[in-house]
């Protein structure tokens, strides 16, 4: 709708350095990275799984003064092993009165077309998530191929979205495919983000960007499920010093 359509900032706010960025890959937690701004506010992508809520919230509380801001959240897919902590801190109000969510970044369709049992299950918890958005009190962005987005010291940029490969992947039976693919770039280095970006959108990735994808971070996609047969092209394309790979 009209009215719950943001667009991204063109520039960076002005902030006061309080702090060293950091950033942490909670483990094991499946996918959450943490990244601690300039200003003291957080950057997060993804959430990890439910049962490991509590370690997400103790690091932002432990990292802040009590109150921490999140300056924004991205998510990459709708799996519960990526937004299954951000539910349960969502479904419970003593935990969300201690965060400000400035901003929730993501890009999902609204409806999955293939109809198995795994994609029910996927709907379910995309529709449990997409219910507590509003309580949270946060901007919504729909993510788009090629926005960048400004924060304290970062830039966000978005490289893919599942819309690149429509409508191939809206009959496809692997959510995955979903995935959107971020790089960060924070204190001149450059994160790669891939969630659990499928084998069809690395090649897509792959080939219509090239050397621009060469990144200092990578993060490895699916947790390294399956990690010989993802187009090996596209990591050698980013060539990183460091990989980061999310558990268990």
């Amino acid at each position: 709708p009209a009215e719950r359509t943001n667009l991204p900032m063109l520039v960076e706010e002005p902030y006061t350095v309080k702090n060293t960025p950091t950033v942490t890959l909670l483990n094991p937690n499946n996918l959450c990275m943490v990244y601690k701004l300039s200003n003291g506010e957080f950057l997060i992508l993804d959430s990890g799984c439910m049962p490991q809520y509590p370690t997400l919230h103790k690091l932002l509380m432990d990292n802040s003064d009590g109150k921490p801001v999140i300056a924004a959240w991205f998510f990459s897919h709708f799996h519960q092993d990526h937004n299954g902590a951000f539910v349960s801190i969502t479904q419970n109000d003593e935990l969300l009165k201690d965060l400000t969510i400035k901003r929730i970044i993501y890009n999902w369709p609204q409806k999955l077309v293939s109809d198995t049992a795994r994609n029910r299950d996927d709907q379910a918890n995309l529709l449990k998530w997409q219910s507590l958005l509003d309580k949270t009190g946060a901007q919504i962005f729909q993510a788009r191929t090629g926005q960048k987005y400004y924060f304290s010291g970062a830039e966000l940029e978005l490289l893919w979205t599942f819309e690149d490969l429509v409508p191939y992947n809206l009959f496809d039976d692997d959510t995955n495919i979903t995935c959107t693919g971020y790089r960060l770039t924070i204190e001149g280095q450059t994160h790669m983000l891939l969630g659990d970006t499928s084998e069809d959108e690395m090649r897509c990735a792959y080939k219509r960007m090239g050397d621009y994808l060469k990144s200092d971070f990578v993060q490895l996609a699916h947790h390294g499920h399956g990690s010989f047969k993802s187009p090996f092209e596209l990591y050698e394309f980013v060539n990183a010093d460091v990989v980061f790979v999310p558990g268990p």
